[in-house]
């Protein structure tokens, strides 16, 4: 997925569909700078609310890291992600997170 990132930014393609995100760094001197790679679902990347191509890529490398059957990104952060564990917790169901 990072290398997708750094090929997008250092690309002639400007991201007028991203009001604010015009791939304006930061000085945050840490790495790659998450500013200058921020996208969202555009052509020739994935969609986090159904991935098929890098993010589910990336997810599965995340669930075999920590072996797990399966992983998901949070789409709005925690404000989904706390709610849907506890809808999963009230779940009948042998299996947990």
């Amino acid at each position: 997925m990072e290398k997708e990132l750094i090929n997008n930014l250092q690309s002639n393609i400007y991201p007028f569909h991203m009001p604010g995100h015009k791939r304006r760094g930061s000085d945050i001197g840490a790495g790659l700078d998450p500013y200058a790679i921020d996208i969202t679902e555009i052509d020739n990347f994935d969609n986090l609310h159904h991935a098929e191509g890098i993010i589910k890529e990336a997810q599965a490398e995340a669930a075999a890291l920590y072996g797990a059957k399966r992983a998901y990104f949070l789409i709005n952060g925690s404000t989904c992600g706390i709610p849907v564990s506890y809808t999963h917790l009230t779940l009948p169901t042998t299996s947990r997170v």
